[in-house]
């Protein structure tokens, strides 16, 4: 894991320092095709500076999960933690329900409900803990990630830059925000019952609030620039 975290970071520093170059060269070319119309660069440097962009865009992104969990099988050690939270859950269940007389069964019930409660609750908050650290782990690519009460779904909002993409390009980095995403909730649930939109619904936007990518009604990623 160690090792992958440290390429993805190596290739992200370097795409940003191309970046930083290529932005300058950039500049400097179009300042002197203004003075002089005949001149022309011998590379393509707004290429240059999309390709860079994109490639520390993406390498960010993917240390969201290097950085959360191992990197063999993420979605499987993902699923396996939800299946043992709710394994747990009810085998607690069935030892409840065996130390329990019938007189006690129902104040049994109502001790494991509260349990189950107070673990989803904890499960959520941690949850929604790890969204907001997201920006930070990205380097900003992804300048905001929170649970929208109102929708009942996660969002991520993309950088502005991402805006300067082609639509394949921005489609990818939409669905590797969506899949991190949706990495992370697995690594979380189960949620509380009134919270459980949270564990189906992502929506990937930009800073304005236009949807970019959402999760579709079969639970698969959609890509609204199409």
């Amino acid at each position: 894991m160690s090792f992958l975290a440290d390429i993805l970071t190596i290739i992200c520093t370097f795409s940003y320092i191309v970046l930083t170059v290529s932005l300058v060269a950039w500049g400097i070319s179009a300042l002197r095709r203004k003075q002089n119309k005949a001149f022309e660069p011998k590379h393509s440097w707004k290429k240059i500076t999309l390709y860079s962009f994109l490639s520390m865009v993406i390498s960010a992104i993917l240390l969201v999960p290097v950085n959360n969990r191992t990197p063999d099988g993420k979605k499987e050690i993902a699923q396996e933690r939800k299946e043992k939270r709710e394994k747990s859950e009810r085998s607690l269940a069935e030892s409840k329900k065996k130390e329990s007389s019938k007189e006690s069964s129902k104040q049994a019930k109502k001790e494991l409900s509260a349990e189950q409660t107070k673990n989803r609750k904890k499960n959520f908050s941690e949850y929604k803990q790890a969204l907001s650290s997201i920006p930070q782990k990205t380097k900003y690519a992804i300048v905001k990630a929170y649970f929208d009460e109102e929708s009942g779904s996660t969002i991520v909002v993309l950088s502005d830059k991402a805006l300067g993409l082609s639509s394949n390009e921005l489609k990818s980095v939409a669905r590797t925000a969506w899949n991190s995403t949706q990495d992370l909730i697995n690594s979380y649930a189960p949620f509380p019952e009134d919270e459980a939109s949270a564990e189906m619904y992502v929506t990937v936007q930009d800073s304005s609030g236009n949807k970019i990518a959402h999760t579709s009604l079969l639970g698969s990623f959609k890509y609204d620039g199409d």
